[in-house]
């Protein structure tokens, strides 16, 4: 058999250390953005320090199904997240960094799901451009180092989009598996509203037609959400029979209803129509800027009767549902369109 040519070698030697130099890039990357300091300073945000004092009394009473505040049930999220943290103070002891540890590694997942989705929907250019994006954005940097839902539930949310698009989109049938189980996941973090927009997402999807729609149609869909449904449900169901109607009117009316709709009992919070398009490009900031670029290019090509393709219309679909959604939405904050 005859042996490598010597430019053979030569281009094995340089993949390799293309490959060497990136792995360490993204490691260096993984540092500086997410675990530099992660554990420093202390729990500074009322919201981080609210829900990690709901973990702690949830564990010292060994509530491991209904969250505490001052020795009384507290009805405002589902429990997942509060287990992803008693698993890390189980792990690293109660402080800062253990706390904030659930939604450090749910921004490494996202930014590996990121970098994937591109590569599966266009090249590896494209993924990794768009991992490097994401990673170097100040939302990123923020979220991943607080303990709040966002990030862990963006990571479950987008994971299970990303899984689902690409099953349909490239007919990997056994993917969109995958996806029905993050999105349970992302409903067991923050509610029926993981469901609600990706429900908007394939009806939006359905509406617009053309090869987005066929794509989405191969998706076993009924089975899936009936799937998510049932193995979600069983915290909310104990929940409902355990606290009767206080469950429905804090958590299913005060937690979620109000607020899209913020009656002033509960929240007179409005910030305007404009609110996430200012979060939008301050907080994706510099890469806001490329975006914006984009959109005008895509509707000069629209214009011109350009044809999209399914890969990239599911993704501004996507997008403009998320942002849509929380846009009429009256009680706003900065960091609910993370997801897109």
């Amino acid at each position: 058999m005859a042996g490598s040519s010597p430019s053979q070698h030569v281009s094995a030697r340089s993949s390799r250390r293309r490959r060497v130099v990136a792995v360490i890039t993204w490691i260096v990357i993984a540092w500086v953005v997410v675990f530099w300091r992660l554990g420093y300073p202390s729990l500074v945000d009322p919201d981080e320090a609210h829900y990690a004092e709901l973990t702690r009394e949830m564990m010292r009473a060994r509530s491991w199904l209904v969250p505490l505040l001052d020795g009384s049930a507290y009805i405002d999220k589902p429990i997942l997240f509060h287990w992803l943290q008693s698993m890390s103070v189980a792990l690293f002891r109660e402080s800062s960094f253990a706390l904030r540890v659930p939604s450090a590694l749910s921004a490494l997942a996202l930014c590996w799901t990121t970098r994937w989705l591109g590569s599966q929907l266009f090249d590896d250019e494209v993924g990794g451009w768009s991992g490097l994006m994401f990673a170097t954005v100040p939302a990123t940097f923020v979220l991943s180092r607080v303990g709040l839902f966002d990030m862990v539930f963006s990571a479950f949310l987008f994971g299970g989009a990303a899984c689902l698009v690409v099953s349909a989109l490239r007919h990997r049938k056994r993917l969109q598996d995958t996806g029905w189980v993050l999105l349970t996941l992302a409903v067991m973090t923050k509610g029926p509203v993981a469901l609600l927009l990706v429900v908007l997402f394939f009806v939006a999807a359905a509406l617009i037609g053309g090869d987005s729609r066929r794509a989405l149609a191969r998706l076993q869909w009924k089975v899936g959400f009936a799937f998510v449904i049932v193995v979600a449900s069983p915290w909310f169901l104990w929940m409902w029979w355990v606290f009767g109607n206080d469950f429905m009117r804090e958590y299913i009316v005060g937690g979620n209803l109000s607020y899209f709709t913020a009656p002033a009992i509960f929240s007179n919070r409005d910030s305007g129509y404009a609110f996430y398009l200012r979060t939008f490009a301050a907080g994706f900031f510099p890469w806001s800027v490329i975006a914006i670029g984009y959109v005008v290019d895509a509707i000069v090509r629209w214009r011109a009767r350009v044809r999209l393709p399914a890969e990239e219309v599911l993704l501004w679909i996507w997008i403009v549902v998320l942002v849509a959604f929380f846009t009429i939405a009256r009680f706003k904050l900065d960091t609910y369109i993370f997801p897109a």
